[in-house]
């Protein structure tokens, strides 16, 4: 699962194209039988607890979302 934003027209990364960027560093997930494993280093994991489950996932999104 990818957290993608559109920057299509963007001056100076996508200016004549479309183009989608990742939202930030852990904004891919890898889901797996209601398992979630973040892409990200484990640098950045250092800095935040990600979701570990589906359930997790969906809940920190309905958070976001203000749901």
């Amino acid at each position: 699962m990818l957290f993608l934003k559109d920057i299509s027209g963007d001056e100076v990364h996508a200016k004549d194209r479309t183009l989608y960027r990742i939202i930030n560093p852990a904004g891919r997930y890898d889901l797996e039988s209601g398992s979630v494993a973040i892409q990200a280093d484990s640098e950045l994991l250092g800095m935040f607890s990600p979701p570990t489950t589906l359930e997790a996932l969906e809940a920190q999104i309905e958070r976001s979302l203000g749901r």
